[in-house]
């Protein structure tokens, strides 16, 4: 038994040996060199030292995309039958109503389907006579059933043309009940079908224009939105209403704020990245048109983390390190220059992974760059 007991003791001092020399090693790891500085070079450095902050952290992601606008509040003007301009005054760049006319259109073809139609309609009333007539001579039984069936044949036919007639009219942005009474147009009046601006204008006096060609095209800027591309690896943290800072690339300092709307459910195979729609008011951004390159910032998961002031953390490549104050002595300060772990970097903070090693201490968080260079000189 007590031979066992000399055994424990001795295992026990061995095992407290080796984590004592773990934890040495450890700390050599963590630090990378000593500086000195004297009281006078501490001061003309504007050394500061604090200690490390908690503060609540956006994770971001970061995405680029164009402005756009919906569906519906684009508009391309065409002609439903073929005709020569006879008047256009519509600028591109110009602001158009819902209803306002930009061109005037002639052609012969316009009279001959006002015509067809008073001509028809002329008939359809004789049609609706003799049916009307047929239909009250078989009631007093003095005419064939024969007669009556054709009468409203007939009748049923020309109805059916003649409406069809009127909605070409219709189409021709003319009135049937004008056009009904006898007032032939030899014209006719492309109309801007929503408020906006002229995005393009293909129409010149005198040119013939067909059904399949776009003489105008409208664009509504009073919705306008974000589409921005998402990386798949980051498209799992981005949700619905979520905050996003964007920006113009030439003009990073006039920033904007807008809000995720909807996220993509399909993955572009060629740029690997999922679509983000965003909305945000037009109001703070008078100079965003459609079509413009946007960058953003989608703020994620907000969560508490341990920081250090960007100017703290001096980077070598992919590498952080910070100095911290080992010692003092009435000449001057001892600084420990530390390896750091950085996370997320955001509102002029690093975010320190291994903070653990750098509790209770105390850190240059003003001149870290003066600091290195001491370090660096040749030692006298």
């Amino acid at each position: 038994m007590k031979n066992n007991s000399i055994i424990y003791f001795l295992l026990s001092i061995w095992l407290f040996s080796c984590s004592k020399k773990e934890e040495a090693v450890v700390e050599v790891e963590a630090s990378i060199g000593i500086v000195f500085l004297s009281s006078v070079k501490e001061k003309n450095a504007g050394i500061v030292l604090d200690s490390l902050k908690t503060i609540e952290l956006d994770e971001t992601i970061k995405a680029n995309g164009i402005v756009d606008v919906p569906p519906q509040h684009l508009a391309s003007v065409s002609t439903l039958m073929a005709g020569y301009i006879a008047e256009s005054t519509v600028l591109r760049g110009q602001h158009v109503h819902k209803g306002e006319v930009l061109a005037t259109l002639r052609n012969s073809t316009y009279i001959d389907i006002q015509q067809e139609y008073v001509r028809e309609n002329s008939k359809l009333v004789f049609m609706e006579e003799e049916y009307n007539r047929q239909k009250e001579m078989l009631a007093y039984d003095v005419t064939a059933k024969r007669d009556f069936q054709q009468a409203e044949s007939n009748y049923q036919s020309q109805k059916a043309f003649v409406k069809s007639l009127e909605e070409k009219v219709k189409m021709l942005g003319l009135s049937a009940e004008r056009v009904k009474s006898g007032e032939i147009s030899p014209v006719i009046h492309l109309i801007s079908p929503i408020n906006g601006f002229v995005k393009s204008s293909n129409a010149s006096i005198g040119k013939y224009c067909l059904p399949e060609v776009v003489l105008f095209e409208i664009t509504d800027i009073s919705h306008m939105h974000l589409e921005l591309k998402v990386f798949e690896q980051d498209i799992a943290k981005v949700e619905k209403g979520q905050k996003v800072i964007f920006y113009q690339p030439s003009l990073e300092a006039k920033k904007m704020v807008g809000e995720v709307y909807l996220v993509g459910k399909s993955l572009d195979p060629v740029t690997r990245t999922v679509g983000v729609h965003v909305h945000f008011e037009e109001s703070q951004s008078p100079a965003i048109l459609p079509g413009m390159y946007i960058s953003a910032i989608i703020e994620s998961n907000t969560r508490k983390v341990k920081v250090l002031p960007e100017k703290a953390v001096f980077k070598s490549g992919e590498k952080g390190y910070v100095f911290a104050l080992k010692n003092e002595t009435p000449e001057g300060r001892y600084f420990e220059k530390r390896l750091v772990e950085i996370g997320l970097s955001n509102n002029g903070f690093d975010e320190i992974l291994n903070a653990e090693s750098l509790s209770n201490k105390k850190i240059a968080t003003e001149g870290a760059y003066y600091l290195n260079a001491e370090m660096m000189k040749p030692e006298e």
